[in-house]
């Protein structure tokens, strides 16, 4: 069993503090909570799907998808469409203003990391990008007890 560094500990604590409230302040601008951005991303990421699929994706109940899909339609970033093989089924997709908004928020994000990894090696990115690979496999694989 590996010994853990009480400082490693603080700082992925301290990360994770810093990095939740970049993305609030981010999206607050916006007037977007983080779950609609969620919403965004994942019809930016997979297009159009329908409200269970969406529910499914994001682990959600189809209540708290419906509450959030008709907030993002009132302020025109996402819209219901029809679907010509079945009428009972309404995708999602997002709008311009939807897309446009994803994307200036993703490009925030980029261009903070961007400037952060322009201050690291090559060899210490190798570094910090191994643990990342192995926290994702890490996270994926851990069950509750």
């Amino acid at each position: 069993m590996a010994v853990f560094d009480p400082e490693i500990q603080n700082l992925i604590r301290v990360v994770q503090s810093r990095m939740t409230r970049f993305f609030g302040i981010t999206l607050s601008k916006r007037k977007i909570s983080l779950s609609q951005y969620h919403v965004l991303v994942a019809l930016a990421q997979e297009g159009d799907l329908s409200m269970s699929q969406l529910a499914q994706r994001l682990q959600i109940t189809k209540p708290a998808i419906t509450n959030l899909v008709g907030k993002l339609e009132k302020e025109q970033l996402l819209v219901r469409k029809r679907d010509p093989k079945d009428r009972r089924m309404l995708p999602v997709g997002l709008t311009a203003k939807g897309e446009h908004t994803v994307k200036s928020i993703q490009k925030i994000f980029i261009d903070f990391i961007g400037r952060t990894f322009s201050r690291v090696s090559d060899a210490d990115r190798f570094i910090i990008k191994r643990f990342y690979q192995i926290l994702i496999e890490e996270m994926e694989s851990y069950r509750l007890p």
